[in-house]
């Protein structure tokens, strides 16, 4: 049952943002027309966020969404994503000169919005990684979706949703110079985000 519904609801935001972006920039040419991030400041949606990653109804992941004229999630699911590249691997962590991991710069662009309900694309459709598996430096590239990404957020509950669907992750091996495996998803794997709460108010620009 909870995977149907979260099937439900990723089918949802698909249709619901696919068809407002089409009506709105029939309606609105000064909507932005898919540049990096295309934000002013000082927007209703803009602060900080706490999030949970899910798969398949699955929370597996948690971290923090800032929004201010763009967005950045500070931190992937890396639990279940290693696990998801390196499944016999005994080991993975991060290397030594790495102080936290990559921030992932979602760079979304406003595509429609409703009385309640702002919609956006997100253009920020890879993130690069580094990582020692057992005891070797691999560098990993997730590759989102590039037509499916979007995000949206609630007016009247002040959260965020979105989905960034999984098409493929490549990894490199940086000490033999090679790629050593590309994992392709069909159908692709549909990681997306809520938002639990609002961490901090939107910045007033005082």
């Amino acid at each position: 049952m909870k995977k149907m519904m979260m099937a439900a609801w990723v089918c949802a935001m698909l249709l619901v943002a696919c068809s407002i972006e089409d009506n709105d920039r029939q309606q609105n040419p000064y909507l932005n027309e898919g540049t990096s991030q295309g934000l002013y400041g000082n927007n209703e949606f803009d602060g900080e966020f706490a999030i949970n990653w899910m798969v398949n109804g699955e929370v597996v992941g948690s971290s923090l969404l800032q929004v201010s004229m763009g967005a950045n999630v500070l931190e992937l699911p890396f639990q279940w994503l290693h696990h998801t590249i390196f499944p016999d691997a005994k080991e993975v962590k991060w290397p030594e000169w790495i102080y936290e991991p990559d921030i992932w710069g979602m760079r979304i662009a406003l595509t429609g919005y409703s009385d309640d309900t702002n919609y956006f694309t997100i253009k920020g459709t890879e993130h690069n990684q580094q990582v020692i598996v057992d005891g070797k430096t691999m560098d990993y590239t997730v590759y989102f979706s590039k037509d499916n990404s979007i995000a949206i957020y609630y007016k009247n509950w002040d959260a965020w949703s979105a989905i960034t669907p999984i098409d493929s992750i490549r990894v490199y091996d940086e000490t033999a110079r090679e790629v050593v495996d590309v994992k392709r998803f069909t159908p692709a794997i549909n990681l997306s985000f809520n938002s639990t709460k609002r961490t901090k108010a939107r910045d007033s620009g005082n």
